[in-house]
């Protein structure tokens, strides 16, 4: 494949690899770094990486070290990619900040965050709807959380309907009656403001302005 190219710097094997051939990167003496995207390492041939220094980094997927240790007994310096990507912030940073308490780990998806408000504001609600604090979550897929924060003295998210603003959604769309020329924002249960059209069914946040208050609204 690349007998004795020693310009080669880098290589990246695709995860449908489950093989490798005899003196496939022998003599790539150049070689500085290896990706392999394969979860279950591939079966090497003789001599595969002969004259490869044998302590450079090898990119493996998380969960994977062990299948690599025992399959490419050759090399020496495994890392594990982070798994799920998390994110956890504050909406409104003069309101509160967020602090991650447990950073998920390959080999732990557990995440604890924590919301710490501002004087003058209280902690509210994270934007799934969720109002524990601080908070555990245990992540299945690439997370983003965000941190609510409502002024001392109002009620959150119920406040909305509680006032003279009135919600409704027709056709995808989520009015607001009874504000003045206040911006109507929406935001998807993972924090990520969205169009206000052809929204599907689920569970969103609407801020009204400036207002701290929210409203959790379902469209159908």
């Amino acid at each position: 494949m690349c007998y004795g190219l020693t310009g080669l710097t880098s290589i990246t094997i695709p995860d449908s690899v489950t093989s490798i051939d005899t003196c496939a990167f022998s003599g790539c003496s150049g070689l500085m770094e290896i990706t392999s995207l394969a979860s279950v390492a591939p079966v090497l041939g003789i001599n595969v990486f002969d004259s490869v220094t044998p302590t450079i980094p090898v990119n493996i997927p998380c969960g994977s070290q062990m299948s690599y240790y025992s399959r490419w007994p050759y090399f020496s310096n495994f890392i594990e990619s982070e798994g799920f990507s998390f994110s956890a912030q504050s909406a409104d940073s003069v309101m509160g900040t967020v602090t991650v308490l447990t950073a998920p780990t390959c080999q732990s998806p557990q995440a604890v965050v924590n919301a710490t408000a501002n004087a003058g504001f209280r902690f509210d609600h994270w934007s799934d709807g969720n109002t524990d604090n601080p908070r555990s979550l245990t992540l299945t897929s690439d997370t983003t959380i965000v941190a609510y924060f409502v002024a001392n003295g109002t009620q959150g998210i119920d406040d909305v309907e509680g006032s003279d603003i009135k919600i409704s959604v027709l056709d995808g769309h989520i009015s607001v009656e009874g504000i003045a020329d206040e911006e109507v924002r929406v935001y998807d249960i993972a924090g990520r403001m969205v169009p206000n059209r052809s929204l599907p069914f689920g569970v969103f946040m609407v801020k009204v302005g400036n207002l701290p208050a929210k409203k959790v609204a379902v469209v159908r």
